[in-house]
């Protein structure tokens, strides 16, 4: 697909926005929350399902067989994900504070967040 391609699918999506319902676009933004926390966690590591994570981020359940980790990430990734929509829908910049706030919220409940590492890291496994 040429950029071309692109930016004609772009401009059809603008021109036909607001032609479309409210219900369905907040349908279409709660599924792909899920789906992009779902894999985003999932790169990580984090083994609950798409069905799961459905039932933590929108039924607010939990689910019995997953450890509190995975759950948290799940919730805070979601929280950290809704203040990236709000920071650009205010037009805030993206910078080094808002960087650290969003590790603080992504570790809330699993680690202490929003700081700098002070001891070297290395991939295992």
């Amino acid at each position: 697909m040429d950029f071309e391609e692109i930016f004609k699918k772009k401009n059809f999506v603008l021109e036909n926005f607001n032609k479309l319902d409210k219900s369905l676009l907040e349908n279409y933004e709660e599924c792909f929350d899920v789906d992009f926390i779902h894999n985003s966690t999932a790169i990580e590591g984090n083994t609950l399902t798409l069905q799961e994570t459905k039932l933590v981020m929108v039924d607010n359940l939990n689910v019995g067989t997953k450890s509190l980790r995975e759950i948290y990430e799940i919730v805070n990734h979601n929280k950290a994900w809704n203040y990236v929509k709000s920071s650009v829908k205010k037009g805030i910049n993206l910078n080094e504070d808002i960087v650290k706030e969003l590790h603080n919220i992504l570790m809330e409940n699993i680690m202490v967040g929003g700081i700098y590492r002070t001891q070297e890291v290395r991939i295992t496994g």
